[in-house]
Order: structure tokens, then sequence, then C-alpha cells
């Protein structure tokens, strides 16, 4: 059974891309473009990994964040965005985040990180 992961993310041409690659890679994806929507697809599906955006309209990535490891600890969260200052990749990581990419986004870069992760978690 393919991994399933949700890509949150305001841009539609960034959605489409990723979930277009990660779906060749044989995941299984969804998309949404805020934290409000989401949510609303956590609480009616199962997921293996979030990779989720920092600045969105209405629900933010960090919002997002701080609320759904309140709700469910076990999603592993992979925050991709713009905003690559250490400072903030360390307090995404202080709220449970797994992992951090900058855009843009290597492909490549994307593909093994998640692969490393699952292999890494199949492992444990």
């Amino acid at each position: 059974m393919p991994k399933k992961i949700l890509i949150v993310d305001d841009h539609l041409d960034f959605r489409k891309s990723i979930s277009e690659l990660l779906n060749a890679k044989g995941f299984d994806t969804d998309t949404v473009n805020d934290g409000r929507y989401a949510f609303e697809k956590i609480y009616n599906n199962r997921y293996d990994l979030i990779l989720l955006d920092i600045n969105m309209p209405d629900v933010s990535g960090k919002t997002f964040l701080e609320h759904l490891k309140m709700v469910d600890r076990k999603i592993p969260v992979f925050i991709i965005s713009g905003w690559g200052v250490p400072e903030i990749q360390n307090d995404f990581f202080e709220l449970g985040a797994v992992g951090f990419l900058t855009k843009p986004v290597r492909h490549n870069a994307l593909i093994m990180l998640i692969e490393n992760y699952f292999f890494f978690i199949n492992r444990v």
C-alpha cells in the first residue's frame, strides 16, 4: 500500500508539481491550499506524512502545526517554505516538525528526504 502524503501549500502550481512528482514515485497524494482545509482532510483520511508551507491565507502553517500536535502527534510534518532562516526552522522543529526544506525545492532532495524518512521509521 503506497504511503499517503498531504501537501498543504497556497500555490497551486507548487502543489500540482509536487503531487505529480510524488505520484510518479509511487506515493498517494492529496492537496489543499491552507491549514483550514488540511484539518478537514486529516479528520477524514489517514496520512503518513504532511508537507506544510508556512505562509498561507486563513490558517498559517504554524497555526496548523500547533493545533495538529494537540490533536494527533503521530502524523510527521515536513516544512517546505521560502523562509529558511535558522530561527524559523528551530521554531517549527520545537513544534514537532521532523524535516525542513527551503523553496525552491529541488525535487531529488525532496524525494530523498521522504524516502529516507520512511526507510528509517520502518527500521525502528
